[in-house]
């Protein structure tokens, strides 16, 4: 929840005009200049109330300039892209597009230490590998990346973990690749290089 989110004070100018430049890019223009601050969008999000910032106060943040706050947030791993929000702003500001490019930056600054970040990389490494999740792939990597603390919420969820594997709920078995996953890895790498670049 908002409340839940420390405010360490750290106003990066640059980050604010990076993030303005990285958004200007999106369809929708400049999204954090355009913000109203009415509020629909933290209404009719789903996930709202797990989340660090509604997205109506991440743009306030945005705005405030605290990068810390912004990229250390997990608002934009929480969101479900739903575009439940962008069909309710009275501006049609693509919020979800919005998240999309926040978590590139969290990533691309290293700032994804949080379990919903590392999650999702976890999610997305399966996904390059073999074209398709393999859940048990996903949280093995996942809790392999959690080191530690990993180890010890793996313990501690092994029987529910027996329980599925025993209905069948998942499998040790990855499923089939894609046709040519080392096609899609190369539009995969190529896309990055291109976002890297500015240039989508």
């Amino acid at each position: 929840m908002e409340m839940a989110a420390e405010v360490s004070g750290s106003k990066n100018e640059g980050f604010v005009n990076d993030l303005a430049s990285r958004l200007g890019a999106l369809p929708y223009g400049k999204f954090s200049t355009r913000c109203l601050q009415c509020g629909l969008c933290a209404t009719s999000c789903p996930t709202c109330e797990v989340m660090d910032y509604s997205p109506q106060r991440l743009f306030a943040v945005i705005k405030e300039g605290r990068e810390n706050d912004v990229l250390g947030a997990n608002t934009m791993w929480m969101c479900t892209s739903c575009y439940s929000c962008k069909v309710i702003c009275p501006y049609g500001i693509a919020i979800a597009d919005m998240m999309h490019d926040l978590k590139y930056l969290a990533i691309r600054t290293g700032k994804c230490e949080s379990a919903q970040a590392q999650f999702y990389l976890s999610f997305w490494r399966e996904v390059y590998l073999r074209g398709r999740s393999f859940e048990t792939g996903v949280l093995f990597g996942f809790y392999r990346r959690r080191g530690r603390t990993g180890l010890k919420e793996a313990l501690g969820r092994r029987r529910l973990g027996f329980k599925m594997l025993s209905r069948k709920r998942i499998s040790l078995i990855p499923p089939r690749s894609v046709k040519d996953p080392e096609a899609l890895q190369r539009i995969i790498t190529k896309a990055k290089i291109m976002q890297n670049r500015g240039e989508v």
